[in-house]
């Protein structure tokens, strides 16, 4: 059994605005003003949990993959087609096989350029997988992820974006 933690503050849905202006002159100066809202973020990373869950769960029983209790942490970007590319672990569970689930669960999502909020080349993804056979292991290493999370927050550089997948 595997499950996954994601952490609602690492992003939030960004919508563009502008005030309407008598004149396109100073329409055209006015610095664009965003609203943040977490629903469509909230949605978008429910359906790349489902997708990343899919393929855990084929990565188990078709690649053979028998991943052991631990936490994976994959970054990646985008590729043009909205694909994952640049792979890099984050953090390795230290089981091979687990790792291996994670990388090849990671690389097959899709559609990830549909996130709801303004994303550029620099933009991060972190996948925060945990595998767990049981629901006391996955309490634990929620809390071990959860921790990870705050640290990595708390240490972000201004103006770093990162955006944390997961569930």
């Amino acid at each position: 059994m595997h499950k996954f933690l994601k952490f609602a503050a690492a992003a939030s849905a960004v919508f563009a605005l502008t005030a309407p202006s008598l004149t396109a002159p100073a329409f055209a100066q006015r610095p664009e003003i965003t609203v943040s809202t977490t629903t469509a973020m909230e949605e978008w990373r429910g359906d790349v949990t489902r997708d990343l869950d899919r393929n855990l769960k084929f990565a188990e029983k078709a690649r053979g993959y028998q991943p052991l209790d631990g936490i994976v942490q994959i970054r990646f970007h985008l590729d043009d087609s909205g694909r994952p590319a640049d792979l890099q672990f984050y953090r390795s569970s230290g089981s091979r096989a687990s790792d291996k689930a994670a990388h090849w669960a990671v690389r097959r999502l899709n559609n990830l350029d549909e996130v709801p909020t303004a994303i550029d080349r620099g933009t991060v993804f972190q996948a925060n997988i945990i595998f767990a056979r049981s629901a006391e292991e996955h309490t634990r290493l929620a809390r071990k992820l959860e921790a990870y999370e705050r640290t990595r927050l708390a240490s972000a550089s201004p103006g770093s974006k990162v955006i944390a997948l997961g569930s």
